[in-house]
């Protein structure tokens, strides 16, 4: 997500678009408490009234940059998933690929500054639980597909894999882990070890991947 200086000539749109690309990084990288307004009009090289024409005020942009990031993520996934989904396992992993290489660039002080906001919180964990009933559909198509063992309590899993996934992307003791690291020992311990024989043989090849494209870099 790269951010571009405004220029004067920039039409309305523009600005705006270019003032909740600016903001979302910054969020990002260096959590949502410590950034002012000033911070983001000095990266954006424009006037805080500028940014003050567009939003009334910091909460109001946050809640803009969180629909946008939301949006970011979603569109990535729906790009990774044209180019390799050929079953369910293929869109879980993908899904889960997308979401380590975004925390790659994410500052974990972000996720503890959001739990401070009640109402941006309430908001987060309302689309927290659709996600978890999405990915309950996923697991049942994967079921049905020969992917995923047929005893598995869904409801259960679905917890535990949500509530740890939070929990190892945002713990401190894991500070020096990659999200790319940690994303594949989630991948092996949790998904493998509900795959089918078929399935597991689909995971080993992503995992080969993962190693491969790390190789390379």
């Amino acid at each position: 997500m790269t951010v571009k200086k405004i220029e004067n000539n920039d039409n309305s749109t523009n600005v705006h678009q270019r003032i909740i690309d600016g903001a979302s990084k910054l969020f990002l990288t260096k959590g949502i408490k410590c950034v002012r307004m000033d911070d983001i009009a000095h990266e954006l090289g424009v006037s805080k009234r500028t940014i003050y024409e567009h939003f009334a005020d910091k909460d109001q942009l946050l809640r803009t940059c969180l629909v946008h990031l939301h949006r970011y993520t979603s569109d990535k996934v729906l790009e990774h998933l044209r180019a390799n989904s050929r079953n369910t396992l293929d869109v879980i992993l993908t899904m889960y690929e997308v979401y380590f290489a975004i925390m790659n660039n994410v500052n974990k002080q972000f996720f503890i500054d959001l739990q401070k906001l009640p109402e941006i919180k309430q908001n987060n964990d309302r689309r927290e639980r659709l996600n978890q009933h999405k990915f309950r559909h996923l697991m049942r198509q994967g079921i049905e597909e020969g992917l995923f063992r047929e005893d598995i309590n869904l409801d259960v899993l679905t917890y535990i894999l949500h509530h740890d996934l939070k929990l190892i992307t945002l713990e401190q003791q894991f500070e020096n882990q990659s999200p790319e690291e940690l994303g594949k020992a989630f991948i092996l311990f949790y998904l493998r070890g509900i795959a089918t024989e078929k399935g597991q043989k689909i995971i080993e090849e992503f995992i080969d991947k993962l190693n491969e494209k790390k190789n390379k870099e």
